[in-house]
C-alpha cells in the first residue's frame, strides 16, 4: 500500500522487536513500479529494465549487455527463456490467488454481517448461495471471538 520500490526485512523476535537475530539474513521486496523519489539510480534503472525500458545508466547497461550475451548463446537463450515463463506462471497464480483470497475474505465479512444481524445460516446459505459449511465456519469464529 505503501508504493515503495524496495521494502528490507531482517529477522527479529516477535515478542521482543528490538530483539534482532544477527544472522545477516536479509529479504528484499522490490516493485519495479513504486514510486521512484529517492531511489538509488542504479535500482531505478535495473527497475526500468525489468519494465521493459532501455536505460543510459552504468549498471543497466551491463546487466543489459549480459542479458543480451544469455540471449545469444543457444542453451543460455533456452534457460532464460523458461525462468522468463516460470516468473510469469508464477505471477499469474499469484493475481489469481490474490483475488480468490480476497473474494473469500469478502465473502466471509458479508456472512459474519448478516449473522451479526441475526440472520440464521439457513437464510444466508438459502438466500446468498454461500456453502453451509463457510457459513458455519465463520459463525464459529464470531463464538471464540465472544
Amino acid at each position: 500500500k505503501q508504493n515503495r520500490i524496495r521494502n528490507t526485512f531482517r529477522n527479529n523476535c516477535d515478542e521482543h522487536k528490538s530483539l534482532e537475530l544477527n544472522d545477516w539474513a536479509e529479504k528484499v521486496f522490490i516493485n519495479a513500479s513504486g514510486i521512484r523519489e529517492n531511489a538509488d539510480p542504479d535500482l531505478a534503472a535495473f527497475l526500468d529494465l525489468v519494465l521493459g525500458k532501455s536505460s543510459d545508466n552504468g549498471f543497466a547497461k551491463q546487466v543489459q549487455k549480459a542479458i543480451d550475451i544469455v540471449k545469444l548463446d543457444r542453451e543460455g537463450r533456452l534457460r532464460y527463456m523458461t525462468v522468463e515463463m516460470w516468473i510469469q506462471e508464477e505471477a499469474q497464480i499469484a493475481r489469481e490467488e490474490g483475488v480468490e483470497k480476497g473474494r473469500d475474505i469478502r465473502d466471509q465479512e458479508k456472512i459474519e454481517d448478516m449473522l451479526r444481524r441475526g440472520k440464521k445460516p439457513e437464510e444466508i446459505a438459502d438466500f446468498c448461495g454461500y456453502p453451509m459449511e463457510l457459513i458455519l465456519k465463520v459463525e464459529k469464529g464470531i463464538s471464540e471471538a465472544k
